[in-house]
């Protein structure tokens, strides 16, 4: 899944998520890992393993959230 995010704080730059989702077969848990760009650069990619959902679907929109947080707060993000 491909989104854009634009910061709401400090410099209000727009971003481009490449976000790819998995699925823990063994635990049954969801995990991603969110490339991060702007223009041609990489800033970073982003991961997080467990998610708490339950589903695919509300995986993707929780892992949207902390990527749109990380990006917030510049976290694993190289400006």
């Amino acid at each position: 899944m491909k989104f854009q995010y634009t910061r709401k704080r400090g410099e209000k730059r727009t971003y481009d998520v490449t976000l790819v989702m998995t699925n823990k077969i063994d635990t049954g848990g969801f995990a991603y890992v969110a490339m991060v760009y702007r223009g041609d650069d990489f800033l970073g990619q982003l991961t997080r393993w467990p998610l708490q959902a339950k589903t695919m679907n509300d995986a993707t929109e929780e892992a949207r959230q902390l990527v749109q947080r990380d990006i917030e707060d510049l976290v694993g993000i190289d400006e």
